[in-house]
Parts: C-alpha cells; structure tokens; sequence
C-alpha cells in the first residue's frame, strides 16, 4: 500500500479528497475559476466563467463539462486520463500506482459511486456533501443558482 502523505509533492495543492480504490483518501487539486467579461457584437456585456487548472488539460475538462461533444467511450477515458493527471499533480506515485488507486470494475456500485466522487472532486464539487433527495412535489424545483452552480 502506498502512503498518501509519504508521497504529497512539495508543490500540493489543497482541494477535495476522495477515497480511492486502497481505501485512503487522496486529494485532487481545488478548482481555480477564471471570469471574464465578454463584449457582444451589440455592445453589451456578459460576463463569462470557466473552471480551469491549466492551459494543457482544457480540452479534457470540456470534455467532462459538455463544452466539446464525445462519445460515451470518449468521455470515460477522458475522466481516467484527467484524473491520473490530476492525481500527478499532487503526488509523486510510482510507477503502477495509478491502476491499484483509480481501476475499478464496470459492474461495481462502489466502483461506481467512486468514479462520481472522483469527477465532483476535479469539477470542484465536495464528494462528501450530501446529495438532494429526489422528492416529487406540486410544483416547479429551482435549479442551481449562486456561485456553486456548474455553467460553463
């Protein structure tokens, strides 16, 4: 088993962690936003957001947050892809350290469930924070608002 704190690079970065396939928690770096205003052809102003780490792992987060289209084998070789990665930048793991942390089977619910902390992590969400309960009620739900919500 490796030692998650034995293995932090000088340069980690806090952000969320998730336990993985070794039963540890390791943590994936926090989500930097960068905002931006944006003139129209009319003149006015919108202003824009993007969640962003570094310039080289862009397109692998448009991918994860449905800016660039891809199919279903696409976008899971994507997460694993960026999620090693990400993992690299927080740690110095050897070699075949990243199958024993990040593999799962297809068919595990655990495995499963997992990967979906995994991807909230990356994307800068607590993958400890409880889930809303899907309730039926008369009327309309609001959708996200503020600044945890996901638009990109």
């Amino acid at each position: 088993m490796h030692d998650e704190r034995a293995l932090r690079r000088p340069s980690f970065s806090e952000g969320y962690a998730v336990e993985l396939a070794d039963g540890q928690r390791w943590v994936f770096p926090a989500v930097r936003i960068r905002m931006e205003p944006d003139e129209a052809e009319d003149g006015s102003i919108e202003v824009r957001y993007r969640k962003v780490y570094a310039a080289d792992i862009q397109a692998e987060l448009d991918v994860l947050l449905g800016v660039a289209d891809s199919t279903d084998m696409e976008y899971r070789e994507t997460e694993m892809k960026l999620a090693a990665r990400m993992l690299r930048c927080n740690y110095d793991l050897p070699k075949g350290a990243i199958p024993e942390l990040l593999g799962y089977y297809a068919d595990d619910r655990s495995g499963q469930e997992r990967w979906g902390k995994i991807i909230g992590a990356i994307l800068g969400r607590d993958p400890d924070a409880a889930e809303p309960e899907d309730e039926e009620t008369d009327g309309p739900k609001a959708g996200p608002t503020g600044a945890g919500s996901d638009s990109a």
